[in-house]
This record gives structure tokens, C-alpha cells and sequence, in this order.
């Protein structure tokens, strides 16, 4: 996976997760002041759930990351066999030193 496309999915994940956050311990205000949403949350501590979603983000993207650089999980075609019975060759990894 490229840093492009690393980015790319860190964006994606980041904001699908920072969703599926806003609404967790959520209480409607106790006193609502007229021209307020009756519905509107007392404390919605949104700089924490940021920083919670950061990271839930950050641990998801690597997760991605091995599953698309492993084997068990990949966007190739299948190599074809050789009449021998060898290996197929494996494409150089971009990040391996020699």
C-alpha cells in the first residue's frame, strides 16, 4: 500500500469512526434555554472523543495495512503454476532491505 492510499484510508476510517463516536455518553441538558434544541447534549466532549478516535484510527489503518501487504489478503491476480511445479516468484516489497 502507498502512503497515498495509507492516507486515504487513515482519513476514511478516522471520520467513520469519529460518527460512530458522537453519540457515546450523550445526556440531553437538564434545563433548556429558549432559541436551544431540546435534543442538544449537556457535555458532548468532542476534543476527547477526537483524541479517542485518533488512535482507534491510527491502530485500524495499520491493521488495513498488514492485511493488504500480507498474503492472506490480496488484490493480485494468482500467479500460474509452471509445468515444474515451482513457486510462483513474489513481487519485491517496497519497505525490505536486502
Amino acid at each position: 500500500m502507498s502512503w497515498l492510499s495509507g492516507i486515504v484510508v487513515y482519513v476514511i476510517l478516522w471520520w467513520l469512526v469519529f460518527f460512530m463516536a458522537l453519540p457515546v455518553g450523550v445526556r440531553r441538558a437538564g434545563e433548556v434555554e429558549r432559541g436551544n434544541d431540546p435534543g442538544a447534549p449537556e457535555r458532548p466532549r468532542l476534543g476527547l472523543k477526537a483524541a479517542v478516535t485518533t488512535a482507534i484510527a491510527g491502530m485500524l489503518t495499520l491493521l488495513v495495512f498488514l492485511l493488504v501487504d500480507s498474503e492472506w489478503f490480496t488484490f493480485r491476480q494468482p500467479c500460474r503454476r509452471h509445468e515444474l511445479l515451482q513457486d510462483c516468484p513474489r513481487p519485491p516489497v517496497a519497505w525490505s532491505v536486502p
